[in-house]
């Protein structure tokens, strides 16, 4: 439902009110409420921007098997996002939701390997995933 305020399905954007039902799911321990919340957190939905509360929630939606908590969280890692920047813990993440089958994770391996290995690399490592699928 806090999706729908924040989209405007079926219903005009509220981002109060989507907040509010992130917060409600998260308090109930719902994995995606959490990271949902968190996404609000980071970026100023229906509150404040407080990254550091964003990275807290990511970690928890994570550490509950949230794909996409896992894949935020990497990012937070990546870019210093509510904590220090640690490349070796985001690219463990990026696998883990690899994994998982997370749909984001191909722009953010090679994101990573751009700001890590040469680009003559990427194709080989891209192979290399695609083989051991």
């Amino acid at each position: 439902l806090g999706y729908c305020y924040r989209n405007g399905i079926g219903t005009s954007v509220d981002n109060q009110k989507a907040f509010e039902l992130y917060q409600k799911a998260a308090n109930l321990g719902n994995a995606d409420g959490i990271y949902n919340l968190g996404y609000c957190y980071e970026y100023g939905i229906g509150t404040s921007v407080d990254k550091q509360k964003a990275f807290e929630l990511y970690q928890k939606a994570a550490n509950l098997g949230n794909v996409n908590g896992i894949d935020n969280l990497g990012n937070c890692y990546q870019y210093g996002i509510g904590t220090s920047i640690d490349k070796q813990k985001a690219f463990e993440l990026y696998q883990m939701a690899v994994n998982l089958k997370n749909e984001d994770w191909l722009t953010r391996i090679v994101s990573f390997y751009q700001h890590t290995v040469t680009n003559q690399q990427i194709p080989f490592l891209l192979l290399l995933y695609f083989f051991n699928y």
